[in-house]
Protein backbone atom coordinates (compact mmCIF):
# COMPACT_ATOMS: atom_id res chain seq x y z
CA UNK A 1 0.00 0.00 0.00
CA UNK A 2 1.41 3.40 -1.00
CA UNK A 3 0.42 6.58 0.87
CA UNK A 4 0.11 10.08 -0.65
CA UNK A 5 2.47 12.60 0.92
CA UNK A 6 5.07 10.00 1.93
CA UNK A 7 8.48 10.60 0.28
CA UNK A 8 9.40 6.90 0.23
CA UNK A 9 6.04 5.97 -1.32
CA UNK A 10 6.44 8.74 -3.94
CA UNK A 11 9.81 7.28 -4.97
CA UNK A 12 8.35 3.76 -5.19
CA UNK A 13 5.45 5.08 -7.31
CA UNK A 14 7.90 6.79 -9.69
CA UNK A 15 6.76 10.33 -8.85
CA UNK A 16 10.23 11.24 -7.50
CA UNK A 17 13.51 9.95 -8.98
CA UNK A 18 16.38 9.05 -6.67
CA UNK A 19 19.78 10.22 -7.95
CA UNK A 20 21.51 7.35 -9.74
CA UNK A 21 18.33 5.25 -9.85
CA UNK A 22 17.80 1.92 -8.16
CA UNK A 23 20.96 0.08 -7.07
CA UNK A 24 19.25 -3.15 -5.98
CA UNK A 25 15.63 -4.32 -5.94
CA UNK A 26 13.83 -7.56 -5.11
CA UNK A 27 10.23 -8.47 -4.23
CA UNK A 28 10.37 -6.74 -0.83
CA UNK A 29 13.29 -4.22 -0.73
CA UNK A 30 14.76 -1.32 -2.75
CA UNK A 31 18.27 0.11 -2.29
CA UNK A 32 18.86 3.68 -3.57
CA UNK A 33 20.92 6.79 -2.89
CA UNK A 34 19.44 9.15 -0.30
CA UNK A 35 17.12 12.02 -1.26
CA UNK A 36 16.64 15.44 0.31
CA UNK A 37 16.18 16.41 3.09
CA UNK A 38 18.99 13.90 3.82
CA UNK A 39 20.93 14.34 0.58
CA UNK A 40 24.38 13.25 1.73
CA UNK A 41 26.90 11.99 -0.84
CA UNK A 42 27.53 8.28 -0.46
CA UNK A 43 24.55 7.54 1.79
CA UNK A 44 22.27 4.70 0.72
CA UNK A 45 18.68 4.02 1.76
CA UNK A 46 17.22 0.53 2.00
CA UNK A 47 13.44 0.48 2.29
CA UNK A 48 10.47 -1.84 2.09
CA UNK A 49 8.24 -1.75 -0.97
CA UNK A 50 5.21 -1.00 1.21
CA UNK A 51 4.36 1.88 3.55
CA UNK A 52 5.44 1.51 7.18
CA UNK A 53 4.50 4.12 9.78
Amino acid sequence: MLVDGCLACSVLAGKVQAPGGVIYEDNYWVLEHSLSPVLLPGYLIIKLKRHIV
